[in-house]
């Protein structure tokens, strides 16, 4: 994917200091460029706007692939789960029941 800016497949190498003053070098969630190439042309992901977006797999909508709308997995490459964070919400806490615990 010559040509494609890497702020939008998989964003520049951000620096952070931790509590005890160490600084690190983090880089944010990437996957290679031919499977970002594949992933688009199979519909998969799609830059609107200059911005990547991810088709979660359930509801086929296309959300912007960040941890606002996915949330976080290290098992997959891009870094973000196949559901989106509504259809997860949806399936994990069915209509009907409640998401607070019982009082016992």
């Amino acid at each position: 994917m010559a040509g494609t800016e890497n702020s939008v497949l998989g964003g520049p190498v951000a620096s952070y200091i931790a509590a005890n003053g160490a600084t690190y070098e983090k880089k944010s969630p990437g996957c290679p460029e031919r499977l970002y190439a594949r992933r688009i042309k199979s519909g998969v992901y799609a830059v609107i706007d200059d911005v990547l977006h991810k088709r979660c797999s359930r509801c086929k909508d296309h959300w912007p692939a960040d941890t606002e709308f996915f949330y976080a997995s290290k098992s997959e490459h891009d870094g973000l789960y196949a559901w989106c964070k509504a259809c997860y919400q949806q399936w994990r806490y069915p209509v009907g029941r409640s998401t607070a615990k019982a009082p016992r």
